[in-house]
């Protein structure tokens, strides 16, 4: 099913260079699905605007990875505010995470160096055992895609 055209409007959202919100032909915004992401208008199943934006630019996608907005602004679909990254990589970028790199790093060579329990950890680092468990057993930031979340979402991510 073809979809409309849609332009869109510079924004200075906070980033080094202005986010494009998308609108529709007659200038309005153009609507955001539940998870705040702008949808294309048009008929049948929605389509966000920023993975058209990114194709549209010349890019293209990648089996596996996601965009990930370097603006932060899940409405922007401006092509060079996206990312394309390992859905891995993507949820360790966003606000809920409580690690970062160095800090996992860190929390699995005191593990292993045998000094901590997962529960000591958990209490230092501000989680709980089971997710130490899951850091120092790799199931959460391997180094491809989290084996938990791609059993939970039911295989691969999606743009």
């Amino acid at each position: 099913m073809k979809r409309k055209p849609f332009g869109h409007e510079e924004v200075e959202a906070g980033y080094k260079t202005p986010c494009h919100r998308p609108h529709n032909a007659a200038g309005d915004s153009l609507r955001l699905d539940r998870n705040g992401y702008s949808i294309t208008p048009g008929r049948g199943p929605s389509v966000r605007a920023h993975r058209v934006r990114w194709l549209a630019a010349g890019n293209h996608a990648t089996q596996g990875h996601v965009l990930d907005h370097l603006c932060r602004n899940r409405w922007c679909c401006n092509p060079s505010h996206l990312e394309e990254v390992t859905a891995a990589e993507n949820v360790r970028r966003g606000d809920c995470t409580k690690l970062d790199d160095g800090e996992v790093a860190l929390l699995r060579v005191l593990y292993k160096e045998g000094g901590f329990t997962q529960k000591a950890l958990g209490e230092e680092f501000g989680l709980s055992q089971s997710h130490v468990s899951r850091l120092t057993r790799g199931l959460y930031w391997s180094d491809g895609p989290c084996a938990h979340w791609q059993q939970r979402k039911g295989g691969t991510g999606h743009l």
